[in-house]
């Protein structure tokens, strides 16, 4: 009687066993259910980024970004053997973190290089903006300036937003060239005579005729 009672404490025992095993195996099936779709969720949108800078990444950063994703899809593999010793979430979190990390080196990338393609335009409407007879000329300008400053600071979503970007910046460069006598000599001076720095030996003729055409009231040190 004592023998087939401990029999059965031991049958209960491996039911419970085996119900924790399965019940463990479940949450490791849903954990790693979890994990795949937010590791592929970060890789389409690592993915579409890629695509849409695409045009702006120098060949080092775009070989760097695909090697990046190459060794990913290495460990999403490696990932499959591992499943059954229950370290496949982990690699997989890895992995996501490391796509996630991607993805903050890219939008990094596009606003310093749109800030930087922006700079110049930025700092010669500054430099125009003390000459009240350019101000209409400048409207247009203005209005572009103030769309692509936007614009850097929003992570494009597509390939057609970079081309608007692009197309943005050509338009302020023609809206500034077309400024009568603005030339490369003139900013020069400009920027000298703003920081103090202007003299007589900055007067070129092309200056002069700036200077002539747009009345200023910069100090011109002799020497």
């Amino acid at each position: 009687m004592i023998s087939s009672r401990s029999q059965q404490v031991r049958d209960l025992l491996i039911q419970v066993r085996q119900q924790e095993s399965y019940d463990q195996r479940k949450k490791n099936l849903e954990d790693a259910q979890q994990a795949v779709d937010e590791v592929i969720l970060e890789s389409d949108r690592l993915y579409q980024l890629f695509l849409t800078l695409s045009t702006w990444l120098d060949q080092a950063l775009h070989q760097y970004i695909r090697e990046e994703m190459l060794k990913v899809q290495e460990k999403l593999r490696d990932s499959r053997q591992q499943f059954l010793k229950q370290r496949v979430v982990k690699t997989l979190n890895d992995q996501r973190e490391a796509i996630k990390a991607r993805i903050k080196e890219l939008e990094a990338f596009w606003k310093v290089q749109a800030e930087t393609a922006l700079k110049p335009y930025r700092e010669t409407l500054q430099l125009l903006s003390g000459f009240p007879e350019l101000s209409i000329a400048l409207d247009n300008a203005k209005r572009l300036e103030t769309k692509l400053a936007r614009a850097v600071g929003q992570i494009p979503k597509t390939a057609v937003e970079v081309k608007a970007f692009n197309d943005d910046l050509v338009a302020l460069d023609a809206e500034l060239s077309n400024l009568p006598g603005l030339t490369t000599p003139v900013l020069e001076f400009l920027k000298k005579a703003r920081d103090g720095q202007a003299t007589l030996a900055d007067l070129d003729p092309t200056v002069l005729a700036w200077c002539i055409q747009y009345p200023t009231h910069f100090r011109i040190r002799l020497g």
